[in-house]
């Protein structure tokens, strides 16, 4: 038995725990796939905008308040703004984590937490 044979029998194959990893992912979609099927172009760009449109509306209130803070930042005094822009980043990972979350709601697989 040469030594790639060896380390194949000890740790297994490279591309199958690869495709065990995917499978349900493939699954997922394959499920999915026959309502995709049915709708129309028009109807998929439809589709399509509205998930955008569902996505980009998770972080709204967020991106407003951050904007607003920003406008603040000129007229703020050098020592006072720090407290502005660790607000704005507090913000910031809010937007990102319901970015996150809308995107794990509308993905057609499953979620990897």
């Amino acid at each position: 038995m040469n030594f790639n044979k060896f380390l194949k029998s000890l740790f297994g194959d490279k591309s199958a725990r690869d495709m065990k990893l995917i499978q349900p992912f493939v699954d997922k979609v394959k499920e999915t796939y026959p309502e995709i099927k049915k709708l129309t172009n028009d109807e998929l760009r439809a589709k399509t905008k509205e998930i955008q449109q569902y996505v980009q509306d998770a972080g709204k209130e967020q991106r407003d308040a951050i904007d607003e803070l920003r406008k603040t930042i000129d007229d703020t005094a050098i020592d006072e703004r720090e407290e502005i822009f660790d607000k704005i980043d507090k913000l910031d990972k809010e937007a990102l984590d319901n970015y996150e979350k809308a995107l794990n709601e509308v993905m057609p697989w499953p979620s990897l937490s």
